[in-house]
Protein backbone atom coordinates (compact mmCIF):
# COMPACT_ATOMS: atom_id res chain seq x y z
CA UNK A 1 0.00 0.00 0.00
CA UNK A 2 3.24 2.50 0.22
CA UNK A 3 4.19 4.54 -2.94
CA UNK A 4 7.27 2.11 -4.30
CA UNK A 5 9.81 2.99 -7.25
CA UNK A 6 12.83 1.46 -8.65
CA UNK A 7 15.47 3.87 -10.30
CA UNK A 8 18.49 2.45 -12.95
CA UNK A 9 22.05 2.94 -13.00
CA UNK A 10 21.82 5.99 -14.42
CA UNK A 11 19.28 7.56 -11.93
CA UNK A 12 16.23 7.22 -14.19
CA UNK A 13 12.61 5.91 -13.17
CA UNK A 14 12.39 2.44 -14.07
CA UNK A 15 8.75 1.39 -12.22
CA UNK A 16 6.47 2.47 -9.98
CA UNK A 17 3.42 1.74 -8.15
CA UNK A 18 -0.10 3.19 -8.50
CA UNK A 19 0.14 4.77 -5.09
CA UNK A 20 3.57 6.51 -6.12
CA UNK A 21 1.49 8.05 -9.14
CA UNK A 22 -1.23 9.05 -6.65
CA UNK A 23 1.37 10.43 -3.97
CA UNK A 24 3.32 12.74 -7.00
CA UNK A 25 0.46 13.41 -9.25
CA UNK A 26 2.10 12.93 -12.19
CA UNK A 27 1.18 10.49 -14.78
CA UNK A 28 3.43 7.19 -15.15
CA UNK A 29 4.28 8.35 -18.67
CA UNK A 30 5.51 11.47 -17.07
CA UNK A 31 7.85 9.60 -14.32
CA UNK A 32 9.46 6.85 -16.11
CA UNK A 33 12.35 7.82 -17.47
CA UNK A 34 12.66 10.94 -15.67
CA UNK A 35 15.02 11.66 -12.66
CA UNK A 36 13.78 12.15 -9.20
CA UNK A 37 14.59 15.95 -9.61
CA UNK A 38 10.84 15.88 -11.05
CA UNK A 39 9.74 14.60 -7.60
CA UNK A 40 12.32 15.58 -4.69
CA UNK A 41 13.67 19.11 -3.62
CA UNK A 42 17.82 19.90 -4.83
CA UNK A 43 18.19 18.87 -1.29
CA UNK A 44 16.50 15.57 -1.35
CA UNK A 45 18.09 14.67 -4.29
CA UNK A 46 21.31 15.11 -2.78
CA UNK A 47 20.41 13.42 1.07
CA UNK A 48 19.10 10.35 -1.61
CA UNK A 49 22.84 10.16 -3.30
CA UNK A 50 24.83 10.72 -0.10
CA UNK A 51 22.61 7.72 1.25
CA UNK A 52 22.82 5.21 -2.00
CA UNK A 53 27.00 5.73 -1.83
CA UNK A 54 26.71 4.53 1.92
CA UNK A 55 24.98 1.19 0.49
CA UNK A 56 26.77 1.19 -2.32
CA UNK A 57 29.96 1.10 -0.03
CA UNK A 58 31.61 -2.22 0.87
CA UNK A 59 31.10 -1.73 4.03
CA UNK A 60 28.19 0.00 4.09
CA UNK A 61 24.52 -1.19 5.50
CA UNK A 62 22.34 -2.96 2.88
CA UNK A 63 19.43 -0.40 3.46
CA UNK A 64 18.79 2.98 4.51
CA UNK A 65 16.21 5.34 5.53
CA UNK A 66 15.92 8.89 5.81
CA UNK A 67 13.54 12.07 5.22
CA UNK A 68 12.96 13.27 1.82
CA UNK A 69 10.76 16.18 0.66
CA UNK A 70 8.55 15.71 -2.39
CA UNK A 71 6.98 18.00 -4.61
CA UNK A 72 3.53 16.99 -6.50
CA UNK A 73 2.59 18.35 -9.46
CA UNK A 74 0.06 20.48 -7.32
CA UNK A 75 -0.51 21.04 -3.55
CA UNK A 76 2.08 21.27 -0.60
CA UNK A 77 5.18 19.64 -0.33
CA UNK A 78 5.14 16.09 1.28
CA UNK A 79 7.64 14.87 3.36
CA UNK A 80 8.16 11.11 3.29
CA UNK A 81 10.52 8.71 4.93
CA UNK A 82 12.79 7.39 2.36
CA UNK A 83 13.32 3.17 2.52
CA UNK A 84 15.73 2.33 0.29
CA UNK A 85 18.29 -0.35 -1.03
CA UNK A 86 19.89 -1.56 -4.12
CA UNK A 87 18.77 -3.77 -6.65
CA UNK A 88 20.34 -7.40 -6.86
CA UNK A 89 23.71 -7.33 -9.00
CA UNK A 90 24.53 -8.43 -12.11
CA UNK A 91 27.81 -9.45 -11.52
CA UNK A 92 29.55 -6.79 -9.85
CA UNK A 93 27.50 -4.77 -11.97
CA UNK A 94 24.98 -2.28 -10.64
CA UNK A 95 21.44 -2.08 -11.62
CA UNK A 96 19.87 0.73 -9.59
CA UNK A 97 18.02 0.80 -6.39
CA UNK A 98 14.94 0.26 -5.03
CA UNK A 99 12.51 2.06 -2.56
CA UNK A 100 9.55 2.55 -0.46
CA UNK A 101 8.37 6.07 0.72
CA UNK A 102 5.96 6.64 3.98
CA UNK A 103 3.79 9.67 4.81
CA UNK A 104 4.97 11.46 7.47
CA UNK A 105 4.09 14.60 7.29
CA UNK A 106 1.19 14.39 9.67
CA UNK A 107 3.57 13.19 12.18
CA UNK A 108 6.51 15.92 11.33
CA UNK A 109 3.92 19.03 11.79
CA UNK A 110 2.84 17.52 15.18
CA UNK A 111 6.31 17.19 16.07
CA UNK A 112 6.75 21.24 15.31
CA UNK A 113 3.65 21.73 16.95
CA UNK A 114 4.48 20.26 20.03
CA UNK A 115 8.44 21.63 20.12
CA UNK A 116 6.77 25.31 19.16
CA UNK A 117 4.21 24.64 22.42
CA UNK A 118 7.55 23.62 24.92
CA UNK A 119 9.62 26.51 23.69
CA UNK A 120 7.26 29.21 24.57
CA UNK A 121 6.35 26.85 27.72
CA UNK A 122 9.99 27.06 28.68
CA UNK A 123 9.78 30.90 27.70
CA UNK A 124 6.84 31.47 30.17
CA UNK A 125 8.04 29.49 32.89
CA UNK A 126 11.62 31.35 33.00
CA UNK A 127 9.40 34.67 33.13
CA UNK A 128 7.17 33.45 36.01
CA UNK A 129 9.75 31.25 38.07
CA UNK A 130 10.90 34.69 40.21
CA UNK A 131 7.61 35.99 40.51
CA UNK A 132 6.77 32.47 42.83
CA UNK A 133 9.71 32.11 43.89
CA UNK A 134 9.32 35.50 45.98
CA UNK A 135 6.54 35.37 47.43
CA UNK A 136 7.79 32.00 49.36
CA UNK A 137 11.09 33.71 49.91
CA UNK A 138 9.53 36.29 52.08
CA UNK A 139 7.05 33.79 53.99
CA UNK A 140 10.49 31.19 54.68
CA UNK A 141 11.96 34.66 56.20
CA UNK A 142 8.37 35.58 58.21
CA UNK A 143 9.11 31.69 58.98
CA UNK A 144 12.35 31.75 60.29
CA UNK A 145 11.68 35.32 62.46
CA UNK A 146 8.47 33.47 63.95
CA UNK A 147 10.58 30.06 65.03
CA UNK A 148 12.73 32.15 66.90
CA UNK A 149 10.06 33.36 68.85
CA UNK A 150 8.33 30.60 69.63
CA UNK A 151 8.14 26.53 69.20
CA UNK A 152 5.27 25.58 67.24
CA UNK A 153 4.11 22.49 65.31
CA UNK A 154 2.22 24.72 62.63
CA UNK A 155 5.53 26.20 62.28
CA UNK A 156 7.11 23.20 61.53
CA UNK A 157 3.83 22.02 59.12
CA UNK A 158 4.54 25.51 57.09
CA UNK A 159 8.30 24.85 56.28
CA UNK A 160 7.54 21.31 55.27
CA UNK A 161 4.64 22.94 52.95
CA UNK A 162 6.94 25.95 51.88
CA UNK A 163 10.12 23.01 51.06
CA UNK A 164 7.26 21.24 49.46
CA UNK A 165 6.33 24.39 47.38
CA UNK A 166 10.12 24.81 46.32
CA UNK A 167 10.18 21.38 45.33
CA UNK A 168 7.29 21.71 42.87
CA UNK A 169 8.39 24.66 41.14
CA UNK A 170 11.63 23.64 40.51
CA UNK A 171 10.04 20.69 39.21
CA UNK A 172 7.40 22.39 37.06
CA UNK A 173 10.26 24.38 35.79
CA UNK A 174 12.19 20.82 34.39
CA UNK A 175 9.74 19.49 32.84
CA UNK A 176 8.42 23.10 31.23
CA UNK A 177 12.00 22.74 29.88
CA UNK A 178 12.43 19.32 28.79
CA UNK A 179 9.25 19.15 27.07
CA UNK A 180 9.36 15.35 28.30
CA UNK A 181 6.31 13.73 27.47
CA UNK A 182 4.53 10.66 29.01
CA UNK A 183 4.16 7.85 26.78
CA UNK A 184 3.50 4.74 28.74
CA UNK A 185 1.59 4.55 31.38
CA UNK A 186 2.05 1.34 34.18
CA UNK A 187 -0.76 0.83 37.33
CA UNK A 188 1.42 1.10 41.07
CA UNK A 189 -0.22 -0.41 43.96
CA UNK A 190 -1.57 1.86 46.36
CA UNK A 191 -2.21 0.06 49.22
CA UNK A 192 1.09 1.22 51.23
CA UNK A 193 -0.04 4.38 50.44
CA UNK A 194 -3.31 3.45 51.65
CA UNK A 195 -1.71 2.39 55.05
CA UNK A 196 0.63 5.52 54.96
CA UNK A 197 -2.56 8.32 54.97
CA UNK A 198 -4.57 6.25 57.02
CA UNK A 199 -1.42 6.56 60.10
CA UNK A 200 -1.25 10.49 59.10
Amino acid sequence: TDPVYVVDEEGRFTHVNDEFVELVGYDRETILGSRPSLIKTDDSVDRADTQLSRVLSTDGPDTVSFEVTIQPRTGEPIVCEDHMGVLPYDGEAFNGSVGVLRDITEQREYQHRIEAENERLAEFAGIVSPDLRHPLGVAETRLELAHQECESDHLHKARDALDRSQALIDDLLTLAREGNKVTELEPVELAGSRRLLEQC
